[in-house]
């Protein structure tokens, strides 16, 4: 099974050890509050979370979604995604 990296981990500034989850084909993990998964396509996942980060409503909103995390080198570094 493919897991995270630390410098991946570190990217995102993550540091509780990852976890594997079930679903998501078995590729999927839990580090805290963070879900980490690797990326099918890196262009459309760098335009997956610039729009969901656009989207992303306010605390107080009723309607949540999920806060994708950018590292420094954007949404996708290593192929993994947060």
């Amino acid at each position: 099974m493919m897991q995270p990296t630390e410098d991946v981990l570190e990217a995102f500034c993550i540091s509780t050890p990852p976890v594997p989850i079930n679903g998501g084909r078995g590729l999927w993990f839990r580090a805290g509050d963070t879900i980490l998964k690797p990326s099918d396509d890196d262009e459309e996942a760098e335009w997956v979370g610039t729009f969901c980060e656009s989207i992303t409503a306010p605390e107080s909103s009723e309607y949540r979604t999920p806060r994708p995390i950018r590292s420094e080198h954007g949404f996708v570094y290593k192929g993994w995604t947060a």
